[in-house]
């Protein structure tokens, strides 16, 4: 009798005592019989006993696991943009990669993976986000309001914009870009392309629309599009250098554009 309680008694589950316990005496009627008087239990009574009580510990087990994946945190890919972009804003976009943005989510590391298979598509739609978030979006609406004479108080502006983003990517987001690959880095430039496309689109619209401009500086040679895309070069340029005015730009263009002469400060 004593080796039978001692095979069923694991794992947690202790078994009643012989002499007091009514589930083993309803485990004998089970069997289709009671016990009688002074009758040893025998060892199917003791497993039926048994199976019972471990099927119900399975099932509280069960229910356990179902209660926390429904406390596990949601996870979408806004989310994971957001915290990169924050992980970013702190540690640099070196600092970015699966595991980091996983843990920064509190989620798994496959879950970060059924969005992005790899580290570069994840930095690349950061980039993109950051700056779509940072520059304005109404370029073509306000370059269409441009007034005679106005082309160059318009990229005066378009600079503006760009000024303190610029200065936030730069003293953030590339503080550790030793930490990026080649991919990372072409790829993060081709969305940054794709987000000042509609800058650089608006210099154009704001120069086509200003009457006052002098046609003739066009041709062959130069044509309107070269030249936006050369002061989109040259302001992005001088803000990378620190210039904070870029007067010597704008001199130029005035000078060319509407034949002034340079200001005298």
């Amino acid at each position: 009798m004593q080796a039978v309680h001692n095979r069923f008694t694991f794992a947690g589950i202790h078994a009643p005592r012989a002499s007091s316990s009514t589930s083993v005496r309803c485990g004998m009627r089970r069997c289709g019989r009671k016990r009688r008087a002074g009758e040893p239990l025998d060892s199917l009574s003791w497993l039926n006993w048994f199976v019972k009580m471990l099927g119900k510990r399975r099932a509280g087990e069960r229910r356990k696991r179902k209660g926390a994946m429904g406390n596990k945190p949601t996870i979408s890919k806004e989310i994971i943009l957001d915290a990169a972009c924050q992980l970013a804003s702190e540690k640099g976009a070196g600092a970015l990669n699966i595991r980091s943005v996983a843990s920064r989510c509190g989620v798994a590391v496959g879950s970060v993976y059924n969005y992005y298979p790899n580290k570069s598509e994840l930095v690349a739609d950061a980039v993109e986000k950051f700056w779509r978030n940072s520059i304005p979006h109404d370029q073509l609406a306000r370059a269409e309001e441009v007034v005679d004479g106005g082309f160059v108080d318009f990229c005066r502006d378009a600079m503006e914009s760009l000024r303190e983003p610029l200065a936030v990517f730069r003293e953030t987001w590339l503080s550790n870009q030793g930490k990026l690959d080649v991919r990372d880095i072409k790829t993060s430039r081709e969305r940054e392309d794709a987000c000042f496309r509609h800058i650089r689109a608006g210099i154009l619209c704001a120069l086509q629309r200003d009457q006052a401009v002098d046609r003739s500086i066009f041709g062959s040679a130069l044509s309107e599009e070269q030249l936006c895309d050369w002061i989109w070069d040259s302001i992005f340029e001088g803000l990378r250098r620190g210039d904070t005015a870029n007067e010597a730009l704008f001199a130029v263009l005035e000078r060319a554009l509407y034949g002034k002469k340079p200001r005298v400060e």
